[in-house]
C-alpha cells in the first residue's frame, strides 16, 4: 500500500528563511540530499533519483523530495518561490 503526501505550500522557503546562502544551500544538501545548481540570483534544487530518502525518510524529508524536482527559487533571503519546471 502506498502513502501519499499532499503538499499544499513550497516549504523551502519556510526551512532556509532565516539562512545566509551557504548555509541553506549546506542545509539542502545535507538534511535533504538535494542536488543544487545556482546562478548569482537563483538556485534549483532537485531531488537525487536514488536518494536513500525515498525509502528511509521523515514526513518532512519526502515533502522536499516531492516538491524538488527541479524547482526554481530566488537566492536571496526570503528564498521566494519561481517555478517548477515540469
Amino acid at each position: 500500500m502506498s502513502t501519499r503526501i499532499m503538499c499544499y505550500w513550497i516549504v523551502i522557503p519556510e526551512i532556509i528563511d532565516n539562512l545566509e546562502w551557504s548555509e541553506a544551500a549546506q542545509l539542502l544538501q545535507t538534511n535533504y540530499n538535494l542536488s543544487i545548481d545556482q546562478t548569482e540570483k537563483l538556485f534549483c534544487a532537485k531531488y537525487v533519483y536514488h536518494s536513500h530518502l525515498w525509502r528511509h525518510d521523515t514526513k518532512q524529508q519526502k515533502v522536499m523530495l516531492t516538491q524538488n524536482r527541479s524547482t526554481i527559487y530566488e537566492k536571496i533571503a526570503p528564498y521566494r518561490f519561481i517555478c517548477l519546471l515540469f
